[in-house]
Formats: C-alpha cells, structure tokens, sequence
C-alpha cells in the first residue's frame, strides 16, 4: 500500500500501519514483525551491530528525566483529546510502540549524596509521579542509564553557595574545572565520588527492572582543562616520567626551563607551543584513566553491561585542545560508541536552484563535511561496537526528523536517542495554555512533546520512519553492507593539537576533502596516525591527508612505506613540515617550498595531460591561492594556475606522491581529486549523472548496499530543488526500480532515469526483477515521460514556493492606522497609456499603445505592506500618475510639480514610482521635503538604487525586492521608503523635480505613516567589530559580515548604536531587523547561516536565511526575551550576532527598529 502522510510518500509491503485520518496506530494495528519484543536478548555481532534476539534491529529511543515524569506531562492545550495518551501519559510498552519507541534513555536522581550525608533528603516518587515511572520501567525495553556530572545532578557536591554543607565533604582540590566534569579527575578522593554514582545507576530502579541496564554512560559532553596547583604537581611528575631530564625536555620545546617544576607554573597553556601540546595531552591521558576506571567500576558490577562516553557535538571529537578529550584512546576502553552531541546529522543545504556546471557548484556548508568525516572516524574506532546517537536533536516537520532518522541509521548507528522525551509543561507560563507553550518553545527547542514546537504531525514520523526503515532492514541495518573503501583519509591528532596554539585554519580543508570524495560516491574510511604502525593503511590503494601540518615521528617513514609498496598518496594545503612540537622534520615533501601569503587570490586551475578531469565534471577548476610554492627538480607540475603550480607529483618506488596547493570547494576538489584516483584505476562506486547536462548528480548522498544477490542504494538529496537524474547499472544487473514509490525504473543505455525530489531521500534497487517484487511487491513501470511529468511539477511547486517567499520575505511593517495617503489626483498630468508613438500626445512614454502600462489596478492596494492609492482615470479626467519632463518623450511634461500638501508630523514616506529610459545610476528626479519651518530636504532618485526602469525584467537584483506591483508583460512599479531623520517636525509639502535628462520620472502614489512619539525607534548604526574571523563593514545602512577560510567556531559581531537607547523607551516593544545570508569566501552568496542573538544573559537562536542575494527575510523579537525583566542593564547599546558553531559565510543585516508590539494594548 502507499501511505501519504504529509510530503512524505511511504511505500510499505506491511500491512496496513495507520488508518485513514489518524497520525498513529492503535496498539493491535501494528503488524507483529515490527513490536519490539519485550525483555529481548541484546547481543552486539562481531561487525557492531545490536542484535535482538539475533537479528540486526536499529531502535528509536529517546531520553527522559523519570523525577518528576507526571509534572513534565501534566494536560496542556495544543493536540487534541485522542492524543491524550501520548502528551500526558508514562511511556509504557504500549505508548512507546504507537509512538515508534524502543529504547529509554534515563536520568536519575543523585539519591547516593544520602549515603554519604545522611542529611541530604533523596527523591523518591509519589503520586502520579510513582505511578509513571513504574510504567516506564516496567515497559520491557532496553534501558541506558545517563550518569552525566552536570552540577544540577550528580556533580551537586561543587555547587558552595546552594549547598555548603555538601561542599564541605570532600577538600578542595577534589573539585574541577571543566564542563560537567565537576570533581577533578586525578584526585583520589573525587573519584570515590564517580565510583558512587556510577554503581547508583546500576542499582537504580533495579527492584522495577529486575535486570541491569543495558549501558551505562560514564560522561556527557565533558571538556577539562583544570591548573589547579594540585594538577600543576601531577603535570611536573608527568613531564619528568615523559622527558626524564630538562635539558630533553628544553631541547624538544624549543625553551629554558629550569626544571619540571618551572613548566608546570606557567600563567596561560599558550606559552609555548610544547607546553601547549603536552599540558593537553596530560590532561587527555587524565580523562582515559577517569574512563577506564569508570569502566571498570561498572564492569565488576555487572559485567553484561557496556559502557559508553560522549563528547560534545560539532567538532570538538578531533579539536582535541577545545575539550582536551582523546576519543581514539577513550573509545577503545568503551564497549559501546556514543556519537557527539547531535551525531553530526548536518546534511541539508539552502540551494533552491541547479548550477549550469556541476564542477562550478558553490561550496557545501562545513558542517555537512564534518558530520561525514565524523562518521567515518567513529566507524573507525568503533570497529566492532554499536554506535548510538544519545542525544539527537530534532527538526519540527514529518520530513525532518524523517530524514534525520534515516541518516542517522544509513550512517551507521544503532539507536537513535530523541532528546528528551516531554514537554516541559511544569515551565510554561502561563501553566497549560498555549501562551506558554509557544514561549517555552521559544526558549527550549529540543522537548519532542511541546506540540507547540514539535506538532503532531512531526511526532508521527516516528513511528512511520521505524516501519520504512524496517522494510530495508536486512539491506542497510547491518554494519558489513558488502562494499569496501579503497580510500583513506588520514586522520591527525598532531596537527590538531597544535592547531590550537598556532590558529591553523587549513587543518578543517579535511571537510571539504570528505564532503567532496563522498559526494563523488567514493566509499571513504578514516585513518588515524596512531594506526600508521600497526600497518593498517594497507588496507587501501590510496590515502589522501588534506591540511596535515603537524605529524609524530613515526608518521612520514610509514607514509614513505607505503607509497614505496605502490600506495597512492594525495596531499593538499600542508606538506606535514612539522612535528607535533611545531620542529622542522624533513620526510616526503622534501623540495617543495610552501610560503603563506597574507591574501589570496582567485585562480583558475588549468590540468596538464597527466591530471585526467573526470568526464563527469567538466568545465572551469577554480580555487584560491594563498601560498607561493618553490619546487625541486624531482616534483612535476601537473596542473598550473597562472604561472605557478597547482599540483605536482613525485614517484617513489613503487607508487606515486602528490601535492595539491590551491584552496577549492567541493567540486573542484572532486574534480581534482577524483581525477587523481581514476588515474590509478580507483573508481566511484556509483556513476549518477544530471539529466539533461549529464555531468554529476550534485549533493546526492549514496549509501550503497550489496546483499541477498541485489544492489540497493539509499539516495539523500541535499538541496532544496528536486533532481532528474541517471544511474548506471550496477554490474551484472539489468533492472532498477524505485523502492519508495515501488515503481519499476526506466532504463536508457544501461543507464536508469530516477527522480529525487527536494530535500527527500530515494532507495533504489538493481537486481532481478523477481526477486526485488517478491521482497518489495509489485514494481509497475514507470516511464521517463511520467518521471519528467513530476519532475516538472515539483519544479513547478517549487517556483510558486520562490515567488510565495519572495514576496512574503519584504514586507514593510508599519501600523495601518497611522498611515494616510496624499492625494495626487489635482496633480496627475498623464494616462498609464498611449495611443500613437512618438505624437507628441496621449500619455505615458509616448511609445504607443504595445508599450502602455496595461492592467494597472483601478482601487488602492496594500503593497508590500503599504497602502496605494491607484487613481482611476476615468474620475479624474482621464489622468492616473504625474510624469516628469524628459529629453526622450515629446510630450509637454513639467521640470517641476510643486507644493504637493502633507501637513503632519511623519516618521517614514513610501514612494510608489517608476522610471523610463534609465541605465544604472542615471539620476531620475529629486523629492524635495518642505519642513513647516522652512527648511528643506532633498531625496536623489537613482536608478539602480531607488528606482528602476519600468521594465521590470531589467531590474537589477538589488531592487527586486522592492517591486511593488507588475502586470503580466513583466511591467511596473516599484516602492521607495525614505525614513525622516527629523518626525518631530511637521512635513509641509513635497516638490517633485525632474532630473532634465533622458531619463521619464514617473510616480503612482505616496503614502506617508504619521510620527507617534515613542512608537517607532529607528537605529542608527556607529561602529562595528567582529571577532574569530569574522569582519563587519557598514556601507549605506547595512551591515556586512565578511569572513576568510580562517573563521573560527563561535565567531560573531557586535553592531553599536549610534545612541544608547533606555532599555525604560524598550518595554512592550518589538526589536526588528532584516538579515540576508552574505558571501563565503569564495565570493558565493550563501544562506543557512546558524546564528544567534546574544542578549543580557539571553541566547535567541535566529531562522537561518536562505541563499537568494536578492531577498532579505525579515525578523521581530521581543525585547523582553533580549533584555529580561531580572536585568540590571539600563541602556542598550548594540547588537551582538553569533555563530552557533561553525560558520561558511557571511551576513548582512540592515534597517534596524524598535516598534510597538503589536500584541500588547496600550
């Protein structure tokens, strides 16, 4: 059956899974196969699967905090009553399974502080408190128990000022400093504490469970860098154990110590680059031995339980400095792998349009590269262990978090855990009603239940994603999918720790390097340094090591070894020249000179014959050079831009090394790169191609699995705009059909025709035809006329979707009852039309009747949220609009209309006009504003800049948003707003004056807004700064965020009023500016910028813009939620944006105010 569901088509070969108009299945609905079993066995296969009851199963779990269960889902509006049973009930078996659940995730109380002060009063759970969580434990699913340090739970101890008398019981340099990592990790006293409360989570709950839980998680995103003056004596110990005498230790470091002791005392780490590197990796051998301690606590135990660790999101898994932990080391102690924070799951893209050249493609944002090289590193260290996702955070549509399932499972993991599970009804305010549940939503997005951030609808998925992904289980639930990588990226510890010193920006290229290989359908793994010994680069014919500056010793000679034996090295941006010290070590690179500039410069890379470009990419290679190269004999240029070396290559022995200088985005790296490793025979392991351009099938995420005799491959669109697309058949079939629709594929020289649609996922699957319709149902054909018929359509949608944006997207916010329009009829001169061109007479440009302006509206409108007031001809002897005089049209036209009356205080004037005969910049007209005192002001009126030609076609991008209204022919206005610098004084008249130049000043209407003191507060911006890269210039009123490949994580902008406002003039009033996505550093406009809003201790996570240069979107906040009412802040002085994370481009933002809010009588 076909189950549509929202945007998402379903094809399931399971009975019938939901009936029509519900969102979830009655318990007795669900088919027996896909119910959990409860109290199943759990088992890990030697591959790293979860195995229940033998079989390979991935699960949906979710965490939740079981304290006080019953108040976090106390009755609230926002669903309606036949869902009762999923926002205010515990999840039992039953509930878990309607909502797609197999896996609990728990918190507990700190209940153990009792046994150690019996004056510490312990949670225990009354009422319905008691009654829900004995349903939760008891439901017979696996349960993992979070043991995280965070100071509101288990790390409670260091909390002085809530509880001193708890403080008290452990000395002071048992205490940390870190992010949940409360108590100091060496201390022999702290970890007496660790040692409680991770035998707690064993014992928790174990009379409701009666079994142990199925993992314990030792820590939760831990970071830890803690001088203490206990630690500095440990450091000294260390370093004296790891060098034995200064002098060794001198000598390595480049520095003058006196002794161990002396290094120990530094005042910052970055003292010295050795210090550096050595105090992290101290502190990183501290929190191996926390873990493997915690491991074996839990272990004596209850030796059937696993353990797991997870580290913080982004890319603080190979940013060692930032968090000081070593997930390689720390991860081979684990018996289970829990993914950063989020899992990476960044796969998404603001890209509505196709490029007219695949290899010309704008780069991807950072964060898709690093969630696939993230992936491929857990993968790695966690050979033969299950990965889970323990905290996934979650999209607010069907088709997100349907998405974000699916990746997380395709990916690789074997549970995914929503964070968390509830609604937070205990925090709303107002308690129950909608009102709070919005705000609450505001504040807080991750709660799954608030049906106020999370709709129903959303939550389905669910459920419906459990039972799609169970169709396929047998394909891509198994870790061993039958395709093996031939390509390695190399993995750098070094390089990453001394990046931290030296602000290396060229190490996070590895990115680009991923996302560019897997997006070219190159199975890739990650090879780490610390494995070069043990000869696992064997494994594969080529490994590309992308940024690497920094290597151990051991590193070079292994690589050298490698290429000897006829291994295939691609090296890009670094030749490895240091140590992990920052020394000069000679090694592979021997020859080349490498020189960083201080600015780079756009090139175009030009392949010689021995670089063969992939036919799948054809076109210009372009890049940025930042370095000029020297090179030795030995080295071959084989690729050059301008007249210098783009990339060379060298033999030695039995294989081949090469350098790659410039830096280039993903195709071009594709194109490079991949043309590379074809050279030596390395083939994609998929061919997709665009129709009809017939190069590369951009932003496609291929998942291939070979199993049962069949090929199948999960397909995941990254981009906003469906795609056309041609697959060549996989080796040894004949047949393709489309498994989600289940609809047998058209095939045209062994190629198969495949749609996937915007933003969606698609399975195919190559094979024999019986065997794919006995697995999968009836595959009915398909053919490319009906596939192009949809892909028509969804191109369609997505037009009317652009136009519907664009036209919502600017909108002037202004208070209708304080707006009037100025009546221009005693002034009108013309008809919108002419009879005969070029007479000398009738109306508008005097070009007859072909070029009139035809179907102009007869009634005012509001356009783009302002009152026109159309004229009609035929009430005002037959003239519409003024037009002003010109050298281009014979008709009599006056140079000036004068004394047009206002009459009132205004705080903003709209000009509806347009204009004929214009180039850009060509002055039109002049408006003249005639204060009541005397005293004047002129407007220019530009083209280009103001106003544009009537033509609406030849408008330039800077002014399509402000089109105000156009006919069918493409013809029209457009809409100025002039802001007066002066609203406290009365507007007498306005004088329209023409510019006396070829160019036809025209003007339809203006509208004014009246001055209310105090209602409108516009902002003039003073001076900008940026930090982390980030770099603000302020030309014409907007704001320009620039960045360079060196923008830091957490960069961001401060914009300065001009004039600090009283926060007392803020109160009830609304903040609003317009933001547009900005460049990257390539020179492409981007949009899906995560960005925040930093308040007076307030963090407001802004819509991420979209990519269209041309469309500002624009944004309202309260000023309650920027500045609270506990604030002591009494004047607010600028704005502070802030990238959440890591940022790929620029921002711009402009037209800054404080209006009434709209919500709140006066």
């Amino acid at each position: 059956m076909k189950l549509k569901f929202g945007s998402c088509l379903l094809a399931l070969s399971l009975p019938l899974l939901v009936p029509a108009g519900s969102l979830f299945p009655e318990f007795d609905e669900i088919p027996a196969a896909l119910r959990f079993p409860r109290r199943a066995k759990a088992t890990i296969s030697k591959d790293g699967d979860y195995l229940i009851n033998g079989i390979p199963r991935f699960m949906i779990g979710t965490e939740l905090d079981i304290e006080r269960i019953a108040e976090d889902m106390m009755p609230t509006e926002g669903y309606p009553d036949n869902l009762k049973w999923l926002y205010e009930g515990p999840l039992s078996y039953r509930t878990a399974q309607r909502a797609g659940i197999d896996a609990i995730s728990l918190q507990f109380p700190p209940n153990w502080i009792h046994e150690i002060y019996p004056a510490w009063k312990p949670y225990r759970p009354s009422g319905k408190n008691k009654e829900y969580a004995s349903q939760v434990l008891a439901n017979g699913l696996p349960i993992r128990m979070d043991t995280s340090c965070q100071f509101w739970k288990h790390g409670r101890l260091a909390l002085k000022r809530l509880h001193p008398e708890l403080h008290e019981l452990l000395p002071q340099e048992a205490y940390g400093k870190g992010h949940f990592i409360e108590y100091n990790i060496f201390h022999p006293e702290a970890r007496k504490i660790y040692k409680r409360y991770w035998e707690a989570a064993l014992d928790m709950y174990q009379d409701e469970l009666n079994r142990p839980p199925i993992d314990v998680e030792l820590f939760n995103e831990p970071s830890y860098d803690d001088p203490s003056p206990y630690n500095r004596e440990l450091f000294a110990k260390y370093l004296e154990e790891k060098y034995e005498s200064v002098d060794a230790m001198n000598r390595l470091w480049r520095t003058e110590y006196p002794s161990f002791e002396a290094a120990s005392q530094f005042r910052q780490r970055t003292d010295h680059a050795g210090l550096y590197v050595d105090w992290g990796k101290f502190m990183e051998k501290g929190m191996t031995d926390i873990n493997r301690f915690g491991r074996d606590v839990v272990k004596s135990k209850s030796p059937s339980t696993t353990v797991s660790f997870q580290i913080m999101g982004m890319d603080n898994y190979r940013r060692l400095p930032a968090t000081n932990m070593n997930s390689y080391e720390v991860q081979k102690l684990m018996d289970v792998i829990a993914l950063p924070t989020g899992a990476g799951l960044e796969f998404s893209t603001d890209f509505d349009r196709a490029p007219a050249c695949s290899v010309e493609a704008p780069g991807n944002p950072g964060g898709i590269g690093e969630g696939m090289l993230m992936r491929a590193f857990y993968l790695n260290v966690g050979e033969g262990k299950p990965l889970i996702n323990a905290e996934a955070y979650t999209g607010n549509t069907f088709d997100m978090i349907s998405n974000q399932l699916w990746m997380d499972m395709i990916r690789g993991t074997s549970i995914t855990y929503l964070f968390g599970w509830g609604k937070g009804a205990q925090n709303w305010k107002p308690r129950g009603k909608a009102e709070g549940g919005k705000r609450f939503a505001e504040q807080y997005r991750y709660p799954v239940l608030n049906p106020y951030g999370k709709p129903p609808e959303a939550i389905a998925a669910l459920y419906h994603t459990k039972a799609e992904i169970f169709r396929f289980n047998d394909y891509f639930v198994p870790r061993d999918r039958g395709v093996k990588a031939q390509v390695a990226l190399l993995f750098s510890y070094p390089t990453e720790r001394f990046g931290g010193f030296s602000g290396n920006s060229i190490k996070n290229e590895i990115r680009t390097y991923t996302s560019a290989l897997t997006y070219a359908h190159y199975p890739l793994d990650v090879i780490m340094e610390e494995q070069l010994p043990e000869k696992r680069q064997e494994k594969y014919k080529a490994i590309v090591a992308a940024g690497i500056g920094n290597t151990y010793p051991e590193t070079l000679p292994a690589l050298e070894e490698f290429v000897r034996g006829g291994g295939i090295l691609i090296a890009a941006r670094d030749t490895m020249p240091l140590d992990e010290y920052g020394n000069p070590v000679p090694g592979l690179f021997d020859g080349l000179t490498l020189k960083r500039r201080k600015q780079s410069e756009p090139v175009v890379i030009v392949p010689g014959a021995e670089l063969p470009v992939p036919d799948s990419l054809p076109g210009r290679i372009t890049g940025r050079n930042d370095a000029d190269l020297t090179h030795s004999a030995n080295w071959r240029v084989i690729a050059s831009m301008k007249d210098a070396p783009a990339v060379l290559m060298k033999k030695i022995g039995r294989g081949t090394v090469y350098f790659i200088v410039p830096q280039m985005q993903d195709y071009p790296v594709a194109a490079v790169a991949g043309g590379l490793l074809r050279k030596h025979g390395i083939e994609p392991e998929l061919d997709l191609r665009r129709i009809p351009q017939n190069d590369l099938a951009l932003n496609l995420e291929a998942h291939v699995a070979r199993r049962k005799g069949n090929v199948l491959v999960s397909l995941m669109n990254a981009d906003r705009y469906p795609k056309m697309i041609s697959v060549k058949l996989p080796g040894g079939t004949a047949f393709a059909a489309d498994l989600l629709n289940n609809r047998a594929l058209p095939i045209e020289n062994g190629r198969a025709i495949a749609l996937v649609g915007a933003g969606r996922k698609a399975v195919l699957g190559f094979g024999p035809q019986e065997k794919l319709e006995s697995e999968f149902g009836k595959l009915p054909a398909i053919s490319r006329e009906e596939l192009s018929g949809e892909f028509r359509q969804e191109e369609k949608k997505l037009e009317a979707e652009r136009l519907r944006k664009q036209a919502a997207a600017f909108r002037y916010d202004l208070n209708l009852a304080q707006t009037f329009t100025i009546d221009l009829r005693p002034f009108a001169n013309s008809l919108y039309w002419d009879n005969t061109a070029g007479d000398g007479k009738g109306g508008w440009t005097d070009q007859g009747k072909d070029n009139s302006l035809d179907s102009v509206p007869w009634d005012p409108e509001v356009l783009l949220g302002v009152p026109c007031d159309f004229i009609r001809f035929d009430m005002n002897g037959d003239k519409s609009c003024i037009i002003l005089h010109s050298k281009s049209v014979k008709i009599p036209r006056p140079s000036a209309v004068n004394d047009i009356p206002v009459n009132a205080k205004v705080s903003r004037l709209f000009f509806f006009h347009t204009a004929a005969w214009v180039g850009n910049d060509t002055p039109v007209m002049t408006y003249r504003i005639r204060y009541a005192s005397g005293r004047t002001v002129d407007i220019p009126v530009v083209a280009g800049r103001n106003i544009g030609n009537w033509w609406i076609s030849y408008a330039p991008p800077s002014l399509r948003k402000h089109i105000a209204w156009k006919n069918m022919d493409g013809k029209g206005i457009y809409l100025y707003c002039w802001e007066n610098p002066d609203p406290s004084e009365e507007v007498r008249s306005i004088d329209l004056l023409s510019a006396n130049n070829e160019s036809v000043g025209i003007v339809i209407g203006i509208t004014a807004e009246r001055f209310v003191p105090g209602s409108r507060i516009p902002v003039a911006i003073g001076r900008t700064g940026g930090w982390g890269g980030a770099k603000p210039r302020l030309e014409n009123g907007t704001v320009y965020v620039d960045i360079g490949s060196d923008l830091k994580n957490w960069a961001g902008v401060g914009i300065e009023f001009r004039t600090a406002i009283p926060v007392a003039e803020l109160k009830d009033k609304m903040l609003k500016f317009e933001m547009n996505g900005g460049k990257d550093a390539f020179g492409n406009s981007r949009g899906g910028q995560a960005l925040q809003l930093v308040g007076d201790g307030t963090r407001i996570i802004l819509e991420k813009p979209d990519n269209d240069p041309d469309s500002f979107e624009s944004y309202s906040i309260s000023v309650s939620r920027l500045i609270p009412e506990h604030s002591k802040v009494t004047e607010l002085r600028k704005l502070t944006f802030q990238y959440v994370g890591s940022g790929d481009s620029g921002f711009e933002v402009r037209n800054i105010t404080f209006e009434d809010n709209p919500s709140i009588s006066k």
